[in-house]
């Protein structure tokens, strides 16, 4: 069966030609309808974006019954307070060590969140800079070359130069931008703390919006206001408890999942922390190197084995608390594929790296190249040893031939 196109004649009405010039306009106007109406039905906008309408939840049932808190150490900060500070140095007081370092003031207004590339070339930065609720706010994503600074001992550049602005997007509060190493992708969620949110995907190169996942996340639980993804490209998050018959208020609560296709779903970890990092969740981070996840709130972080978390096997002592000194906004946290940390503060907004991870980076990286470098060297010998093999045996065949001719 074909369907083919039907044209109507054109009747013109009857009048002058204003009457005429009124009735193209009409006609326009229904047309730019009509091919509005299909792009919906398409599921994709107008500005290019694929809009994917999940059906159903994203987390799955679980039972609270079985339910494991693990008691940490109540080492909240309390008293932790914001103020604009020259110091060039963010380092550790207690805990395992961190000596961060300013390596970029980047003047990006309000920044929020941080994510890295695998190789810790590129960051990009996201700014929510407009007034408005929450999760209307706009804002941008900033995409930083960090290779310039690789090389520069001084701390505190300004080379501004080596940031690239995207276009002007909804972002929310902008706490979740989050980069998969596993797909090369950049998600942000750009709806916390409600019901029925959105997962974005970003473009890295132009920070344009590529596809909307809209779902709801669970039937009576909000979406939480933090997002990272670890080596093998599950997605986590995180909240913060207000308290329930089965959970005390202030339980750090874990959930993992997975963005596949047009769907993403989530599970909770049925283990949690009984005892959170500050007084506010501010970001999430994840390392590849120690698998170690991060709970960062202001001048606090709380880290926590992921492997064990998703086999709800953790003990307290398998919980660090770090602390840190100064005044600084904490925003973003994020890892190298080496463990490299850098930070996205606020208060100055800039960027800092962790100098304790950055050499054992260095360390790493210098490993490999050595590594390389005798494979490459082990290889050359080996072909230049089976190269005089073939020479000695075709020596010794024409030997035996001129032998045998005689």
């Amino acid at each position: 069966m074909e369907i083919g196109l039907c044209y109507p004649e054109r009747n013109w009405p009857s009048g002058s030609g204003k009457n005429r010039k009124t009735h193209r306009r009409k006609l326009r106007g229904a047309v730019i309808v009509f091919l509005g109406m299909m792009l919906l039905l398409s599921g994709r906008k107008a500005y290019g974006a694929e809009v994917i309408h999940q059906s159903g939840m994203a987390l799955q049932p679980y039972d609270t019954s079985i339910y494991d808190t693990v008691n940490n150490a109540n080492e909240t900060m309390t008293d932790y307070g914001h103020a604009y500070t020259n110091s060039q140095e963010l380092n550790s007081v207690s805990g395992p060590s961190m000596q961060f370092r300013s390596l970029l003031y980047t003047e990006i207004p309000n920044p929020q969140s941080i994510a890295v590339s695998p190789d810790g070339k590129t960051a990009w930065v996201m700014s929510s800079y407009k007034s408005g609720s929450d999760n209307s706010r706009t804002g941008r994503i900033y995409r930083i070359d960090l290779s310039r600074f690789w090389k520069k001992k001084a701390a505190g550049s300004k080379d501004t130069g080596a940031i690239k602005a995207g276009p002007e997007i909804v972002t929310g509060h902008g706490q979740t931008l989050a980069y998969n190493p596993k797909s090369h992708e950049l998600w942000y969620v750009r709806e916390t703390k409600v019901l029925n949110t959105t997962l974005v995907r970003v473009n890295p190169k132009t920070m344009e919006v590529e596809k909307e996942i809209h779902f709801r996340f669970g039937s009576t639980i909000v979406f939480p206001p933090t997002f990272t993804f670890d080596k093998d490209g599950n997605c986590w998050t995180y909240t913060r408890s207000t308290g329930s018959n089965w959970v005390s208020a202030g339980t750090i609560r874990f959930y993992k999942g997975r963005i596949q296709g047009n769907r993403v779903t989530f599970r909770m970890i049925n283990q949690g922390l009984r005892y959170p990092p500050g007084n506010l969740c501010q970001t999430f981070g994840y390392n590849p190197v120690n698998d170690r996840l991060y709970v960062v709130a202001d001048g606090e972080m709380l880290t926590v084995p992921a492997g064990k978390l998703s086999r709800q096997r953790v003990t307290p002592s398998d919980v660090q608390c770090i602390k840190f000194g100064g005044c600084r906004e904490f925003e973003g946290l994020a890892f190298t594929e080496t463990g490299c940390a850098y930070f996205a503060t606020n208060k100055p907004s800039e960027i800092m790296r962790d100098r304790v991870s950055y050499n054992k980076a260095l360390k790493l990286e210098a490993k490999y190249k050595r590594a390389k470098k005798n494979y490459a060297r082990d290889r050359k010998a080996m072909k230049k040893e089976k190269e005089e093999q073939a020479q000695n045996i075709t020596m010794e065949k024409i030997g035996k031939q001129l032998e045998d001719g005689f």
